[in-house]
């Protein structure tokens, strides 16, 4: 694809200005407060559109799209409003008791309810979680957009993205990131609305579109649907979003920079609100995709099975046990290529019988007949006009550095408040924990970017879904550690590590021996044994004198009648929806 002169104009114009204005705001960053929480000054409107930019990168235009033009369709925006409930929620239970305790960070929390074991462990199962999974996973999602749409190869678009965006985080810290966010938040949404209008034009407008698709165009599943069941949505899904949005780092850490509780509370409302515009910006111009361009989206996936393709074709003729290889094509590919779907059937079973006469299990190799995570690059490449492409560029390289910088800012506060800070050398000076911070930035972005290419894999089953699945490790043991400390007063400090034990190692469990369970009853499930393991230690072992929590003097912590009816609306806002799309 070409940029005009006009388009180049436009994307640098765009990055030059957020850059400029977020590194002038942030020119007297000198302490860890302020370059962690911002000085703790932030305003509601920016709060919000930084915690849309945060929140909504390429993982979810390429992920939630490809789930949209899969076999999800509108159902995926569960997730969404269900964020707009429990950050409305969250804005009235967590986020005044957070404030007031003046923390830093969640593993923080831990140590002042439970103890300094509880906070190591959050800290470092959540630096891997971001590591392993949500930053290479925005890393692979932004590179893939920008390998579809333009010439340069996945690997480099990886490099190139990651690179930048530690540039960015280095030099600011978290108040460069709430100014840039503030003029790339407007962008995704912008874009992707701008999508949506086009997408819309070219399936012949809303009638056409909701007549052709009406079969996706629904937000519950049965529940034996394999992706997304109803069930799955009932019982697990308010963990994730109770973490999500009211536990996860680089989400609250907007929250605890918020310059006053009114501020917090109607920010975190404000990104609720702007929330329900994700079905019509992501996820219907996924579903549209499908529609238009199908065969756009079968040639992405038989160009990603070459390979595989090549290793069948040298296997299919002598199996042997030095390379025990079964192909396991879905449906869709089994019905556009019957012929060479029954040879590896045939093929499968001689192998099969090989690795059980050597007692082994041989590995799988998955072949999708389409790919939905093409969906939304096909979008940009077929619809957007000359003009346009440099706002949409540039907006799709503000969602990913936006998202990056947020984490790496994140991930970084955790390294030197909770662990360096706390367990090396609790009397490091201001310069220390600053140098220390982007020394951690740097590292990690490397770790990220090794990463991010094993995702181009079917086998996860697209990126949203392998950000989602593979987060079922910090999700139950964290959610029952918080919830169950606020709630139960005479909850011991063994309570809270054995949950942050428990969680991950439940999950394992069910994930290796249950794997055709849905990964959100799985959460549910763990979950629920991890309150009774709690529930059994408190009962053994209470405390006799509930812990203290600390107080930040001068925090107003009641909540003002603008930040109820704020909350109202968004919640009337996404009742309605549920009934239209139901």
């Amino acid at each position: 694809m070409q940029l005009s002169v006009f388009d180049i104009a436009v994307f640098i114009a765009f990055i030059g200005a957020v850059v400029a204005i977020s590194m002038f705001k942030s020119r007297r960053e000198r302490t860890s407060e302020d370059y962690f929480l911002a000085g703790r000054g932030l305003t509601w409107p920016l709060i919000g559109l930084s915690i849309i930019a945060a929140n909504i990168s390429t993982e979810q235009f390429v992920g939630m799209s490809g789930q949209g033009a899969g076999s999800v369709g509108l159902a995926v925006s569960n997730w969404q409003l269900a964020g707009s409930i429990g950050i409305v929620l969250i804005a009235f239970t967590l986020l005044p008791r957070f404030l007031k305790a003046g923390i830093y960070t969640m593993p923080e929390y831990l140590e002042h309810r439970y103890n300094s074991t509880a906070r190591a462990l959050m800290a470092v199962t959540t630096v891997v979680i971001y590591v392993a999974v949500l930053l290479s996973a925005v890393l692979y999602s932004g590179a893939l957009t920008l390998s579809k749409v333009f010439p340069i190869s996945l690997t480099a678009s990886i490099w190139l993205i990651g690179s930048v965006a530690a540039l960015y985080t280095l030099w600011g810290g978290l108040k460069a990131i709430a100014w840039a966010d503030l003029f790339q938040g407007g962008a995704l949404l912008i874009g992707g609305i701008v999508i949506f209008l086009l997408g819309l034009r070219a399936c012949g407008g809303w009638e056409q579109f909701s007549t052709t698709n009406a079969d996706r165009l629904h937000m519950v599943l049965p529940a034996g649907h394999e992706a997304l069941p109803w069930t799955g949505v009932v019982s697990g899904m308010g963990i994730v979003i109770l973490y999500y949005c009211g536990l996860n780092q680089f989400i609250v850490q907007r929250n605890l920079a918020a310059r006053t509780l009114r501020d917090g509370q109607l920010g975190v409302i404000f990104a609720g609100g702007l929330w329900l515009l994700i079905p019509f910006a992501i996820v219907m111009p996924g579903i549209m995709a499908n529609t238009l361009y199908a065969p756009d989206l079968q040639a992405a996936a038989d160009e990603d099975n070459e390979s595989r393709l090549a290793a069948f074709t040298r296997l299919k003729e002598s199996p042997n046990a030095q390379e025990l290889i079964v192909f396991k094509p879905d449906a869709e590919w089994a019905e556009r290529y019957p012929v060479l779907a029954d040879e590896m059937t045939q093929y499968n079973q001689k192998v099969e019988r090989i690795a059980g006469q050597a007692g082994r299990t041989p590995t799988q190799e998955l072949l999708a007949g389409r790919k939905p995570d093409a969906a939304f690059p096909t979008l940009i490449k077929k619809l957007v006009p000359s003009g346009l492409r440099g706002f949409m560029f540039a907006a799709i390289a503000g969602a990913v550095i936006s998202s990056l910088a947020s984490m790496l800012n994140s991930v970084s506060t955790i390294l030197t408040m909770d662990i360096y800070s706390r367990l090396i050398d609790r009397d490091a000076p201001q310069k220390r924990l600053l140098l220390l911070g982007r020394i951690t930035t740097a590292v990690v972005v490397v770790a990220a970017c090794l990463l991010a290419p094993r995702l181009d894999n079917p086998k996860f089953g697209g990126v949203f879904n392998y950000i989602q699945q593979f987060q079922g490790y910090i999700w139950p043991g964290v959610v029952a550690a918080f919830v169950f400390g606020m709630l139960v007063p005479q909850a011991p400090s063994a309570a809270g590590v054995a949950a942050l034990i428990c969680g991950p190692a439940l999950y394992a469990v069910f994930q290796r021996f249950a794997p055709g369970l849905h990964f959100l009853i799985q959460v549910a499930l763990a979950f629920q044994l991890v309150l009774m393991i709690m529930g059994l230690i408190t009962f053994l072992w209470p405390l006799e004198k509930p812990r203290t929590l600390p107080v930040r003097e001068g925090v107003e912590v009641r909540t003002g009648g603008a930040a109820r009816l704020a909350g109202g609306l968004v919640l009337a806002a996404v009742a309605v929806f549920y009934v239209v799309f139901w």
